[in-house]
């Protein structure tokens, strides 16, 4: 595990941290993830992969992308999962080293129980059909940005903790 996590550079971790927070924020304000957001993503991505050894083992991450893309899409065909959430998923897989998806994956599991007790908390508090957080309007829903965020959080931490 710390070979895998030494593969993360701290720079381009900590550039994704607003792009996380910008990702729960729109999905709770809008329930929409924007485009303009994901593309974010791959720039950070293409601009990572200029510094030294960050191309170590990129063609597992692009096909673990790849994977979780074609898999959101099937979700998003039967209405499980929204469009944004699966872009953005698949945009975030990109920067985590192949040997580390088993922590991702757990971290996201994690993250979307956290993510939907949240949600649910505040909304029996603050439910609102005038509410300008479309997420306290629109209860049928999950902001799913919420939890991608907060397990995408968890790579900087888990860097700057690990080392």
């Amino acid at each position: 595990m710390p070979d895998a996590i030494a593969n993360l550079q701290v720079p381009v971790l900590l550039g994704l941290v607003p792009l996380l927070l910008a990702t729960a924020l729109f999905d709770l304000r809008q329930m929409r993830i924007p485009n303009v957001l994901v593309g974010a993503y791959l720039c950070l991505f293409a601009a990572s992969l200029l510094t030294p050894g960050n191309l170590d083992g990129v063609a597992l991450r692009l096909l673990a992308a790849g994977v979780v893309l074609a898999v959101g899409v099937a979700g998003f065909s039967f209405h499980l999962l929204g469009g944004g959430d699966v872009k953005v998923l698949s945009a975030l897989v990109l920067f985590i080293p192949h040997q580390w998806l088993a922590v991702f994956a757990l971290s996201l599991s994690v993250s979307l129980l956290v993510g939907i007790a949240l949600v649910q908390v505040v909304r029996l508090g603050a439910a609102s059909p005038t509410s300008r957080w479309a997420f306290l309007r629109d209860t049928r829903r999950f902001p799913m940005g919420l939890s991608i965020a907060m397990a995408g959080l968890s790579l900087p931490i888990l860097k700057l903790t690990l080392g």
